[in-house]
């Protein structure tokens, strides 16, 4: 793995001030201007400014954003040749994927499922963990998402992530992923998938060193009893 510092094509100095910049709900327009400028820097700083739009709370404009046709110019942006628009579009794809399902499958349509699914082989650390956390928010957003993700491979190319790496940091990620296909009740998955995920996180439990107590990763050992208890 690689750092995203390490690969920008700004300075760390520019992109820490822009990530930093405080915006506000009536900055909308000017925002969405922005993004929507063919200057690759101002259009970088309307990115910005949308993936913190998209982080207000309680009523994030989603629906604003997405009535302004900015969905698919954020998956195209998954495809650029700059390591920091595609994290920023991932992250605020992902904000985007706390919306209701409506909302969510408007990143499945201009073949978003297929960008954001290439980018869990990134060599970049932050790119490769957005794109598992942008799928295991929309996994969790409705039963025929989760069953869209199983025939696409979403479900084994996680487990393979799982058991192909020693960076606990994946590991415990994919594994909170993987718990996300198991939390409807009905329909459920068919045993198959329940046995292959079984087979992945005993072998991880096994392995995991849980010597020194400052090191446990709670989050990941309650995922993997909610795997288990299902």
């Amino acid at each position: 793995s690689e750092s995203l510092y390490n690969k920008l094509n700004i300075s760390k100095d520019d992109y820490n001030k822009l990530s930093s910049e405080e915006i506000q709900p009536n900055d909308f327009t000017k925002i969405i201007n922005l993004f929507k400028s063919q200057n690759p820097s101002d259009k970088f700083k309307g990115l910005i400014g949308i993936r913190k739009l998209l982080s207000i709370e309680p009523n994030p404009p989603i629906q604003e954003i997405i009535d302004n046709n900015i969905i698919p110019e954020l998956i195209k942006l998954l495809d650029s040749p700059f390591n920091e628009f595609i994290y920023e579009s991932l992250w605020a794809l992902t904000n985007v994927s706390y919306g209701d399902e409506k909302q969510v499958n408007t990143i499945l349509t201009h073949d978003g499922l297929n960008k954001i699914m290439n980018l869990l082989d990134s060599k970049i650390e932050e790119l490769k963990k957005q794109a598992i956390w942008l799928l295991a928010n929309m996994t969790v957003t409705s039963v025929n998402i989760r069953d869209l993700f199983v025939g696409q491979k979403v479900f084994e190319k996680l487990l393979i992530i799982i058991t192909s790496t020693d960076n606990i940091d994946y590991i415990s990620l994919g594994i909170w992923a993987v718990s996300n296909f198991f939390r409807f009740k009905s329909p459920k998955l068919e045993y198959d998938y329940c046995y292959k995920a079984l087979k992945v996180i005993s072998k991880v439990m096994i392995n995991y060193d849980i010597k020194d107590k400052s090191k446990i990763d709670e989050e990941m050992l309650i995922s993997t009893c909610l795997i288990i208890s299902y």
